[in-house]
């Protein structure tokens, strides 16, 4: 389906900015569609992120959104 440019912005400022990779996908029971991107961390190198097109994730900008929540989540743990 092609890729779309993503800036996410909060509070003024960048926190994240690339390209996001659209899929379609065939037979999965819950999604017909993924976005997947990756980025680079300060510790570990290249990171690489997949999100299904499912309940509030609906574009490539929320499926962004959903991984910086959830990745801030992580970082609390």
């Amino acid at each position: 389906m092609g890729s779309r440019a993503v800036t996410e912005r909060f509070h003024g400022d960048t926190v994240w900015e690339g390209q996001v990779e659209v899929f379609s996908l065939i037979d999965h029971p819950t999604a017909n569609r993924a976005y997947a991107w990756t980025h680079v961390t300060d510790s570990v190198g290249p990171r690489y992120v997949a999100v299904l097109h499912q309940g509030q994730v609906d574009s490539a900008r929320t499926a962004v959104r959903a991984a910086i929540v959830a990745e801030a989540g992580e970082d609390e743990d």
